[in-house]
């Protein structure tokens, strides 16, 4: 008894050193479970680089329809009721399920994932935030409607003002607009337990812009590339590369 408790009362900062050599999420998430003291040592949110996990694509029975029921067993894809999302891990080869915090998968779109995190943007209300689906930690990031591009938003029309492909002034409803306006969105690490040192850059509108957000900004804020039409965005040391 008295060497089990010994391993409880590790040193953190020894048993953070310790989950830097678990690579794996899934297995990082095992040793947060040997103990309640190891649980509240580590942090939900780990440090370092992990094995990637792969979020399969959408599939439902009701909206495909296979001639070989087999082949949709094998694949194990999500009843159109479920409410989660179907990841598989690269190390164990296996297809997880994971259930989301009170979300319905229907009315969200994935916009980007990365560092363990997924972008998260409602087609209903043009709201985005950033979750863990391990965790179910997640981050609010300012709504559609603080787009450059975007002029006004009625609320009570439901309907946008903003600028089109021909950067001339138009109207169009929330929900049309809520999904063509916002393409991908790319994080330069992930985010600290309080929410912190990360920054997000989103390729938006018509024109394939850029647009960026540091935690504390009330809005999406333009970088000066007017006149160029970006597909992707890395982030090498510290910088972003379009």
């Amino acid at each position: 008894m008295d060497e089990i408790d010994g391993w409880a009362d590790i040193n953190k900062d020894l048993l953070q050193e310790i989950s830097k050599r678990f690579f794996s999420y899934d297995d990082y998430m095992k040793l947060r479970l040997v103990c309640k003291k190891w649980s509240l040592k580590l942090p939900k949110i780990p440090n370092g680089n992990k094995i990637p996990w792969l979020l399969l694509p959408e599939e439902t029975y009701k909206n495909h329809c296979y001639e070989d029921e087999e082949i949709y067993h094998l694949m194990q894809l999500p009843l159109a009721e479920d409410e989660t999302l179907d990841t598989q891990a690269l190390k164990e080869n296996q297809v997880h399920h994971i259930t989301l915090p009170g979300m319905q998968m229907q009315n969200i779109l994935i916009r980007g994932s990365g560092h363990g995190w997924l972008v998260l943007l409602n087609i209903s209300d043009g709201t985005m935030q950033l979750l863990n689906p391990f965790t179910h930690v997640s981050l609010d990031l300012p709504p559609i409607s603080t787009f450059p591009s975007i002029i006004k938003y009625d609320i009570h029309a439901k309907e946008y003002t903003y600028y089109d492909f021909f950067d001339e002034v138009s109207l169009e409803d929330i929900e049309t607009l809520h999904k063509v306006h916002l393409w991908k969105v790319i994080i330069n690490s992930s985010p600290d337990c309080d929410g912190e040192n990360f920054m997000a850059v989103a390729i938006y509108g018509p024109w394939f812009r850029l647009a960026f957000y540091k935690p504390g900004n009330k809005r999406w804020v333009e970088f000066p590339t007017r006149d160029k039409e970006f597909e992707d965005v890395i982030f090498f040391e510290e910088k972003y590369m379009p």
